[in-house]
């Protein structure tokens, strides 16, 4: 029997109310050279009851770990198991678009040496679409993007397809980390390509071929754990072995993620300290001085009038 070209990765995790979708989009694909490998990462829900419903279809298999230990974990579970020449992740709540592999295959056709291929996508939650991942084809990270994508990460994991080789090179996702073992893989493969500098090409489809759901009890919404995990993503990359002007990227991307997590730090504190959230908002300043409004909300904490202006604009990012 011939090797897949490309191996599908579905990490599962108590996703019971969307894993039917999830595995019928991937089952829709108009590209049929592939492998699904869905690993339930110790579900309590029916969550492998759902995913057992597919398994007669041949390309599809069932990994069901014993014991939870993230989604990075149950991704190099699914890695180790392929041998498709591509992984590409797919998460447990999203959904592709019938052609999305057939699209992204056709530009590794044209692009064989890229080292990373991805899609434009749609977010969406309950209520609706939520509108594109890019709106602006220039903001598109194609090509030799790796200085952008050492400032943050500018790809969604659903989207992604990179090759099984690369990422045994580079040690596969970090499992250490909630969130951010994508990124970190995204980008230790990129500098890892010859030559190095510029690093390995990115290409993308532009068209959205990825639907990605957000809901409330997604970990990407905490945004506390994330801001903690980037930071720890961001000192990963600066311990590698980088070029000056790369790791001096990564010096700036540190102190936005320390001022990102004072800022969250102020937000959940607003309500019943307004000293702590004061200080906060200093120390905030502190690590990005550029970000002088910050100045300014300090002494409207002191006025209730205020707080509630300010208590606004931290909930849109922090």
């Amino acid at each position: 029997m011939s090797k897949p070209f490309v191996s599908v990765i579905i990490p599962v995790y108590n996703s019971e109310r969307y894993i039917a979708c999830t595995l019928e989009s991937l089952q829709n694909q108009t590209f049929e050279d592939f492998e699904a490998i869905v690993v339930d990462d110790a579900s309590t829900d029916s969550s492998v009851e759902i995913a057992k419903q597919f398994m007669s279809d041949r390309r599809f298999q069932l990994i069901a770990r014993k014991t939870n230990g993230g989604a990075a974990a149950a991704q190099n579970t699914g890695v180790a198991t392929s041998s498709g020449e591509w992984i590409a992740l797919l998460g447990s709540d999203d959904v592709w678009m019938p052609d999305k592999l057939a699209r992204q295959v056709g530009l590794i056709d044209e692009h064989p040496d890229a080292a990373l291929v991805f899609s434009n996508g749609i977010e969406f939650d309950e209520s609706g679409d939520l509108g594109m991942f890019y709106h602006e084809r220039r903001k598109f990270p194609e090509g030799y993007v790796l200085e952008r994508l050492l400032d943050h990460n500018c790809f969604w994991a659903s989207s992604v397809m990179v090759r099984q080789k690369d990422l045994i090179r580079i040690g596969l996702f970090s499992e250490d980390l909630a969130i951010g073992e994508d990124y970190l893989a995204w980008a230790l493969i990129l500098a890892r390509q010859e030559p190095y500098p510029p690093g390995g090409k990115a290409v993308g489809v532009w068209d959205p071929l990825v639907r990605y759901r957000k809901s409330a009890s997604s970990l990407s919404n905490r945004r506390d754990q994330a801001y903690h995990d980037i930071e720890l993503v961001h000192r990963k990359l600066l311990n590698a072995d980088l070029i000056p002007r790369h790791k001096a990227i990564l010096r700036k991307s540190l102190a936005r993620d320390q001022s990102d997590q004072k800022l969250c730090a102020a937000r959940l504190v607003l309500d019943y300290n307004r000293m702590l959230a004061a200080a906060n908002l200093f120390r905030a300043w502190m690590r990005l001085p550029y970000r002088v409004r910050l100045l300014f909300w300090i002494p409207m904490l002191i006025l209730p009038v205020f707080n509630e202006s300010v208590k606004r604009s931290l909930a849109r990012k922090w």
